[in-house]
């Protein structure tokens, strides 16, 4: 699978992809927030693309990172479930210590299922983004 980046450097400090990919802070925690809310398949596989092109230049400690993910409305092809494979063994198990996502389908659940074994069981469904935000503070 080719990765092409879009960007040479993103800085942590700044939202990119006008705002999908952002930090937040709640409760006096900074959460990463990742939008893939009504996202097409292409769309959705390049936010993912983006994202590993980012984490390979922000150095951050590892399992410090608490994530958010919305995919209401998302749709995911083959590309972008392999491309999401990839960014879950090179980003999420070595460095998320809590993932959070809403909107996700039946078919999406599975594909939540199987980051869970490849993080380790750290990822979890929610309805809403506040129920999601608590859960990832506490």
């Amino acid at each position: 699978m080719d990765i092409k980046p879009r960007y040479k450097y993103i800085d942590p400090s700044e939202e990119f992809l006008n705002g999908r990919v952002r930090f937040e802070v709640y409760k006096g925690k900074k959460i990463l927030v990742t939008d893939y809310s009504n996202l097409g398949p292409e769309e959705t596989c390049q936010l993912a693309k983006d994202i590993i092109i980012w984490n390979n230049n922000y150095k951050h400690d590892p399992d410090s990172i608490i994530n958010y993910a919305d995919f209401a409305n998302s749709h995911i092809n083959k590309e972008g479930f392999e491309t999401l494979q990839k960014m879950g063994n090179e980003i999420l198990k070595p460095y998320n210590h809590k993932i959070a996502v809403v909107g996700i389908t039946k078919l999406q659940f599975i594909f939540l299922n199987a980051i869970n074994k490849i993080t380790g069981g750290n990822t979890r469904a929610f309805d809403s983004k506040e129920e999601a935000f608590d859960w990832l503070v506490e």
